[in-house]
């Protein structure tokens, strides 16, 4: 693979992780009650702090989209999924009930993390 073809793919990589994760953003925002349950044992948390904590995810996100200061962000995007992998734990240990095998698909999001902070260095198109 090129260099060039090896930046655009990470380039289209950031761009699209960055869609799936501003959508969860965004769900903070409009169902507060649903991105506390995220947090294991912390379904009572209180919506301000789940804007604060949406608020600062939103910064996150944004960095990562830009490309700045990669270790941090590309670094938080991806504790973001750990944490949410592991709050649909149960869901991915019981594939076939009810609609879980959805809940697949956060597993190449999760090998796309990681494989974009591994090369994080590598991605430079459009990337401050």
């Amino acid at each position: 693979m090129t260099n060039a073809k090896l930046k655009l793919s990470l380039f289209v990589l950031r761009v699209s992780i960055f869609i799936v994760m501003l959508i969860w953003v965004v769900n903070q925002f409009l169902n507060p009650d649903q991105a506390s349950a995220v947090f294991e044992g912390l379904s009572d948390l209180p919506d301000s702090a789940v804007y604060i904590i949406g608020t600062i995810e939103l910064i996150l996100v944004g960095g990562f989209l830009l490309g700045a200061f990669k270790t941090t962000t590309y670094g938080a995007v991806l504790l973001i999924q750990v944490i949410s992998l592991f709050s649909i734990t149960d869901e991915l240990l019981k594939p076939f009930a009810g609609s879980n095998v959805l809940f697949f698909a956060s597993l190449p999001m999760f090998a796309a993390c990681i494989m974009l902070f591994l090369l994080r260095k590598k991605d430079t198109f459009l990337s401050l």
